[in-house]
């Protein structure tokens, strides 16, 4: 498959949430890291070379509570044309279209 053009980028950066559990690591309950985990581990849809940078931007939220979008079974993500990319189309069409 061709790529995309598009990848995802953390709002808050994995360094600095990493950095923050592994220095207090005793601090936090497991429940507690856990939720400091998810709760920091957001990310948004980008360009190639935008996931480089920290973002503080508006963003068009995805519903996605089922975590049908954007799954990975190891570290990445691999776009599905079945899956986000009409979610995409769709997003364009009521976003961008005129």
């Amino acid at each position: 498959m061709a790529k995309s053009g598009i990848t995802r980028a953390h709002l808050t950066p994995r360094f600095n949430t990493t950095q923050k559990l592994l220095m207090n690591a005793e601090a936090f309950s497991v429940d507690d890291f856990f939720k400091i985990w998810l709760d920091s581990d957001k990310t948004v849809i980008c360009g190639p070379g935008e996931n480089k940078k920290e973002f503080n931007i508006e963003f068009i939220k995805i519903e996605n509570s089922d975590y049908k979008f954007f799954k990975s079974a190891s570290i990445g993500w691999k776009f599905k044309v079945s899956h986000e990319g009409e979610l995409l189309r769709e997003m364009y069409k009521k976003y961008f279209s005129e």
